[in-house]
């Protein structure tokens, strides 16, 4: 009994796919690495502990709302008032999930409204409307 020979196209797209494969892997090695796809290098735990001091308090909170403006993104603002300041009470609290699918929903509504006036303006100012 003969071997089964391989249909040409199949024999072409395995010949290819593996190919492709390995000219991936080395463009993935050459150029950003394998870090991004296996994750960081993590070193082991220690059991150290930081003493809890006013000044390292002060130099959080420094750190979080002037270096890094952590605390701009994960608080809660007054959007209608001029500023956008932070609500009171609210600093580092953000807003739920379902709150931000409201607000993403209704911008994207409103975008999508401006966009299609703005396009239905243009058209009629150029009078290129499909008849």
């Amino acid at each position: 009994m003969q071997g089964v020979k391989m249909r040409p196209f199949w024999k072409f797209l395995s010949v290819g796919a593996l190919v492709l494969t390995v000219l991936l892997a080395g463009a993935v090695s050459l150029t950003i690495g394998w870090r991004p796809f296996l994750g960081p290098r993590a070193r082991a735990l220690t059991e150290r502990k930081f003493e809890a001091t006013p000044e390292r308090l002060a130099r959080g909170r420094y750190l979080a709302n002037a270096v890094t403006g952590c605390m701009f993104c994960h608080s809660t603002h007054d959007w209608q008032a001029p500023g956008a300041p932070i609500v009171e009470g609210r600093v580092g609290v953000t807003i739920s999930w379902l709150e931000l699918f409201a607000k993403v929903s209704a911008m994207t509504a409103e975008l999508c409204f401006h966009l299609c006036r703005t396009i239905i303006f243009a058209r009629c100012r150029m009078r290129i409307w499909h008849r």
